[in-house]
């Protein structure tokens, strides 16, 4: 698919979706992230960027939100795959294993 322009308040939301990913190894719910940016409106942000390819959504669940691979790549600049980093092409979780790497549990406690 095809990606369009964002616009900047879309782009600090995905951005903003990358980070909280990256810190926590989870995706946010809609409400974390509207408390983390303020916005009273989250959805709508996540339905744009999802609109414009950013972003897919895999069922009506707070954490149901994918981010393509290759826009991780782009928005965090590392190339590590992450929990919510699919795979574009073949729609795999491209993760990799979390045995001795930087993944954390819910509450911060190592695997």
């Amino acid at each position: 698919m095809t990606r369009r322009p964002l616009s900047e308040k879309q782009a600090i939301v995905l951005r903003a979706l990358c980070k909280f990913v990256e810190s926590f190894r989870r995706q946010p719910s809609y409400g974390e992230l509207a408390t983390l940016l303020n916005l009273k409106n989250i959805q709508k942000y996540i339905t744009d960027l999802e609109a414009k390819g950013w972003i897919r959504r895999t069922g009506s669940a707070a954490r149901a939100i994918e981010i393509p691979a290759e826009v991780w790549d782009e928005i965090t600049g590392t190339g590590d795959r992450i929990p919510g980093a699919v795979d574009e092409i073949t729609g795999a979780d491209t993760a990799p294993e979390t045995t001795g790497s930087r993944a954390s549990g819910r509450n911060g406690d190592t695997p």
